[in-house]
């Protein structure tokens, strides 16, 4: 099939291998490393190799799912929703058991309308006018109470206004009866000064005794009088101090009743709080959705099972929310990575 030129096998050795031809092999193993080296060149400059960045991560929306907790710790009572249900704004999710928070509702209520009636009892002792509340019905016993304090309070200013009042209508008819001894005293004396002026007139045809009678007299009565005016200095003090005692009385009347309304409102102000504190928590024990979309995770599920504040009770993911792939990759590989580069997203 081959032929082969055998011309120089009979030749001398040396002859033969001068005369045979070079061998084919020997020139197409070498082009054959050229055209090896020369791939490798080319491949080199323009060639491209894929460097493949794995890191793990979770799909997730944007703005991150919203986490539902409770503010007060409670008794889960019902569970309104399952994870995948669609819910919109304000659909209520949970139920707490308001046993805990409605008992003191109840009682800061109560304390609301018993510190009402004593502001108003307390206006009425300070106007000095009856004290008739509205009444209807259901606090009876609060009504008696603050009715009897506002009796008790107008009789006891009553009473020591009665007693004062006493001393100074006594102090006025004893300086009505001073004044009138004094007057009758002062009669006295001018009788005895003209009886006096007649006999020094003729002191040598009437009896001495008669005479120094009339001086005796004339001293008694400066003396009565001066002794009534005394007793009249006397009981205009006392009039006085009795006035200002009457005013003292009411002044720290009005003043204990000023103290003890401030004291009322400073009370029911704080009252007031409580319960709107408790109210807001009150109404937070049915949670309700603050956003629209689908619960994503329910971390609760016992009926009767306890939640402490801030507990999570479950996620809900936004309708409408871009969905985006949180990744974490390793410093080592951060550099390759760049923006709009192609990636595959698998899943577990």
């Amino acid at each position: 099939m081959f032929k082969s030129d055998d011309s120089n096998e009979f030749k001398p050795v040396l002859s033969e291998i001068e005369d045979s031809p070079v061998s084919p092999l020997s020139q197409w193993t070498f082009w054959l490393v050229i055209l090896i080296f020369t791939s490798t060149i080319i491949w080199m400059c323009l060639g491209e190799i894929d460097i493949v960045v794995s890191s793990s991560g979770r799909v997730m929306p944007v703005g991150e799912s919203k986490i539902i907790q409770p503010l007060d710790s409670g008794i889960i009572s019902k569970i309104l929703v399952r994870e995948g249900d669609l819910v919109k704004v304000g659909q209520p999710l949970v139920e707490i058991d308001p046993s805990a928070t409605q008992p003191g509702i109840e009682s800061l209520s109560a304390d609301i309308e018993q510190s009402d009636l004593e502001i108003e009892r307390i206006n009425a002792c300070i106007d000095g006018r009856q004290f008739t509340p509205a009444s209807d019905g259901k606090h009876a016993h609060l009504l008696d109470t603050q009715t009897q304090l506002h009796a008790s309070s107008l009789s006891n200013l009553s009473s020591l206004l009665a007693a004062k009042t006493a001393e100074l209508f006594k102090t006025d008819a004893e300086t009505k009866e001073t004044e009138a001894e004094k007057e009758k005293y002062s009669t006295l004396l001018k009788a005895s000064l003209m009886k006096e002026y007649r006999l020094s007139g003729v002191l040598d045809i009437v009896a001495r005794t008669d005479y120094d009678k009339v001086q005796d007299e004339i001293t008694t009565y400066k003396g009565d009088i001066e002794q009534a005016n005394h007793k009249l200095t006397q009981l205009a003090h006392k009039k006085t101090q009795l006035n200002e005692e009457l005013n003292e009385i009411r002044h720290k009347y009005h003043e204990d009743n000023l103290k003890e309304l401030a004291d009322k409102h400073r009370q029911r102000a704080k009252i007031q709080a409580d319960l709107k504190e408790l109210s807001f928590k009150n109404t937070k024990q049915q949670i309700r959705s603050p956003i629209s979309g689908h619960i994503d995770r329910l971390f609760v599920h016992t009926i009767g099972g306890v939640v402490t504040p801030a507990e999570k009770l479950m996620s809900i993911v936004p309708t409408n929310s871009p969905i985006v792939v949180k990744v974490t990759v390793l410093n080592k590989d951060i550099g390759f990575v760049k923006k709009e580069k192609p990636s595959q997203q698998p899943h577990d």
